[in-house]
């Protein structure tokens, strides 16, 4: 696994060197991969897997970082 943050865009992947899947069939047996690619697309991100039966999978995960949000103001509680 790898995660980084360049112009301003967080990247995440996700690597394994297993015996890959069939990707049609895993997005038809739960919500688990289907949900991640849902939240990743609702932070404006893009979601990709790839897979290579015999050599693994990878999940690739990129969703831009806002880098303009107003800063919090912290205000001093005096007793």
């Amino acid at each position: 696994m790898s995660i980084s943050g360049i112009d301003d865009v967080l990247h995440l992947a996700i690597r394994d060197d297993g015996h890959g899947f069939d990707l049609d069939q895993a997005k038809g047996k739960g919500l688990g991969l289907i949900s991640m690619e849902e939240r990743v697309r609702h932070l404006g991100g893009t979601f990709s897997i790839s897979v290579k039966p015999g050599d693994g999978a990878c999940i690739e995960i990129r969703i831009p970082l806002e880098t303009n949000l107003p800063m919090l103001a912290v205000e001093s509680i005096t007793p």
